[in-house]
């Protein structure tokens, strides 16, 4: 009877110290895994995700945040640190870097389709097919815009009838403008420099008044752009605003984005053709 009492007792205590050992190494993962996974809105995708110039996820395909790998239509995605690293500064220089695409410059059309004689972009085409419709934030424009305030790039090619309204058989280069970061209060300053005495700076600057509630965000831009062509030259100042607020709760649930922005582009376009004889 003492030989199995003692039996008994050891396996209890045998027991105890799996169950307390079991214990502390659920709870040593629980701390290695850091602070609770943070459900994220289907209809925004966060760039903080992106490894170098690889995308993870856009919005291109589908307006629903979807895993690359997982988009049914040919997509490339394009980030920020690759679009600060081959100094693309507008939409119009960033088509070289696109599969299957080419700008029609216009100049078998005479003055009527010279994209140098107004603010409007250049004729793109995708797949051989007029297309390249342009979109910021999925509303669709008219103009070459800037990098200065831009997250990302995404070129969706051939045609996507989810896309209602913005869709077309070339293709659609969708803009994601920067966001007011809820957390943390940085900025950063780019100087570009060319062999015309070209000149560009731009500001970027990140305010956290209110942690997880409220933020906002400027990026300035002053340019002055040279080219061969004398007497060819832009010269453009652009402000843009935008801001972040959590009305209800920090989980942001329900988010509201205002963004502004200014600009102001002053031109001499040399036509890219030699004047008629007359």
């Amino acid at each position: 009877m003492k030989r199995l009492t003692w039996t008994l007792l050891i396996a209890m205590v045998v027991a105890a110290s799996m169950a307390l050992q079991a214990q502390q190494a659920a709870e040593e993962l629980r701390k290695a895994a850091g602070p609770d996974v943070v459900e994220l809105t289907p209809f925004s995708v966060s760039t903080t995700l992106d490894r170098g110039y690889q995308a993870q996820s856009t919005l291109g395909g589908s307006r629903l945040r979807t895993d690359l790998k997982d988009v049914a239509a040919p997509t490339s995605a394009f980030t920020q640190e690759f679009l600060r690293d081959v100094a693309v500064t507008s939409t119009d220089e960033i088509g070289r870097y696109m599969v299957s695409t080419e700008y029609d410059f216009g100049e078998d059309g005479g003055t009527g389709q010279n994209f140098l004689k107004d603010n409007s972009t250049r004729t793109m085409r995708m797949r051989g097919l007029t297309g390249g419709t342009i979109s910021v934030n999925f509303f669709k424009s008219n103009f070459a815009t800037d990098t200065f305030n831009l997250e990302r790039i995404d070129q969706s090619r051939g045609p996507n009838s989810v896309l209602f309204g913005i869709g077309n058989p070339g293709g659609a280069v969708h803009l994601s403008t920067n966001r007011a970061l809820l957390r943390g209060r940085n900025g950063a300053v780019d100087q570009h420099y060319d062999s015309f005495n070209s000149q560009r700076v731009a500001l970027d600057q990140n305010y956290e008044l209110v942690r997880d509630r409220l933020a906002l965000r400027t990026d300035l831009l002053w340019t002055d752009m040279n080219t061969f062509r004398k007497p060819s030259l832009e010269r453009k100042r652009s402000a843009f605003v935008t801001g972040t607020w959590n009305p209800f709760d920090r989980e942001g649930r329900t988010q509201i984005r205002l963004n502004y922005e200014y600009a102001r582009t002053d031109r001499i376009a040399a036509r890219p053709w030699a004047p008629p004889v007359l």
